[in-house]
């Protein structure tokens, strides 16, 4: 039983730090990337760029205007995994703008910025399925 326990907790604990099998980067202040995309990261992908030698990189943020409009954008990509010290923008981005004529209250702001995460990562997996060898980083 208590073996069992203890592979619960390190199952439920690596999905904090994975998408899917992979680590992730955020680079924002308005919302967490936990299980945002983890359903997303396909196995063709991890196959080429193993999880424990690269990361995705991710840029997101919604932006509100005084007329009560707004915009928000994402930046994703992979990058090697370096440390914790040193981290760089990718080579190669996939990026989703959307206009929104009401943005909303804050959490209308945040389900913004997931949306396009998501349209970005879906991107990325799309043209990694489109490529023989998932070579979209050439």
């Amino acid at each position: 039983m208590k073996k069992l326990i203890v592979l619960v907790m390190l199952i439920a604990s690596s999905f904090s730090v994975y998408a899917g099998r992979y680590s992730y980067n955020c680079w924002m202040t308005d919302i967490s990337c936990d299980g945002l995309f983890r359903d997303m990261v396909s196995d063709k992908f991890t196959a080429k760029f193993p999880h424990d030698r690269f990361e995705i990189f991710v840029y997101a943020k919604t932006h509100a205007f005084s007329d009560g409009s707004g915009v928000s954008y994402s930046i994703v990509g992979v990058v090697p995994m370096l440390n914790q010290s040193y981290k760089f923008f990718p080579n190669r981005v996939w990026r989703n703008v959307t206009y929104f004529k009401n943005v909303g209250d804050s959490y209308a702001q945040k389900s913004h910025s997931r949306e396009v995460i998501r349209k970005s990562i879906q991107a990325m997996m799309a043209d990694c399925d489109y490529s023989k060898n998932c070579d979209i980083l050439e």
